[in-house]
Order: structure tokens, then sequence, then C-alpha cells
């Protein structure tokens, strides 16, 4: 998928993950009923290297985001 080859990118530009964390939660919910994009939640969030966002990012921006939300993986991991 090509939007996950940009944002694997080592030489992306950004000025930190969380940017590149937040691209893809745009791009999730740009569109996130479509079939297409639900398929690919998981892939595009594999594409993010949470090693290097703050815990509390992860938390309340992350996993907290209407279209993650809906994912069992992620609600595993979510504060009650």
């Amino acid at each position: 998928m090509q939007t996950c080859k940009y944002l694997s990118v080592d030489e992306l530009e950004v000025t930190g993950e969380e940017d590149v964390a937040e691209a893809a939660l745009r791009w999730l919910n740009a569109c996130p009923c479509t079939a297409d994009r639900q398929s690919d939640i998981v892939t595009v969030l594999a594409s993010i290297r949470l090693e290097y966002l703050d815990a509390g990012f992860v938390l309340h921006r992350i996993l907290n985001d209407r279209v993650t939300a809906r994912i069992a993986a992620c609600r595993l991991y979510s504060p009650p």
C-alpha cells in the first residue's frame, strides 16, 4: 500500500514520530467507513514506530481515536 510505504520511509522529514502518527490517523479518518480503509487500519498503524512515541500520546491520541477504537487489538490496550 502506497500510504504505508510513505509512512515507513526512514528519510521522511518530520519533527517526530507524532507527525507520522497524526498523518496516519488523518488518512484513516478521511473515509473511515470505506471497506478499503477498514481493511488497512492495522497495516497503517503498523507503519508507526510506536517505540518513538510518548506513552501518553499512544494512549490518548492513537488508542482513543474514533477509527482505532473500533479495532479489538487497540481496545485491549486502552485504559478503562
